[in-house]
């Protein structure tokens, strides 16, 4: 931060930007990832759980869940976490609600990806 150019209480100007160019140079990593449709609190919920098997950090794992294969992103839906990383060997449970008439008779399917996460579908079962 660049204290000296405080303009008030509320602004404070960034000196400068943190080079985070070797985030480009990850390896992709390819996620262990098992989900079970259950109930959350009364509504149709996922319960997903996501390993990271490689030597690798996995950054920012997205999460979400589509009408079918190529259809639209499920909403609104209520993740327990969403973009997060995976340390090598590192485990999370993750938990949504939803609304399973808002999938209008499609199948629901799971989609995971993130900034260097091997793209990958499962359809909830």
């Amino acid at each position: 931060m660049d204290w000296e150019h405080k303009q008030d209480t509320v602004y404070t100007p960034q000196a400068e930007f943190g080079d985070l160019s070797g985030l480009n140079n990850l390896p992709q990593v390819k996620l262990d990832v098992t989900s079970a449709q259950e109930n959350q609190a009364g509504k149709p919920g996922l319960r997903v759980s996501i390993r990271n098997p490689s030597g690798s950090v996995a950054f920012m794992v997205h999460l979400r869940v589509t009408k079918g294969n190529d259809g639209k992103d499920l909403t609104p839906i209520l993740w327990s976490d969403n973009y997060f990383s995976l340390l090598p060997g590192e485990q999370r449970d993750v938990t949504s609600r939803y609304d399973a008439s808002d999938l209008n008779g499609s199948a629901a399917i799971l989609k995971i990806d993130g900034y260097n996460i091997a793209a990958q579908s499962l359809e909830v079962r």
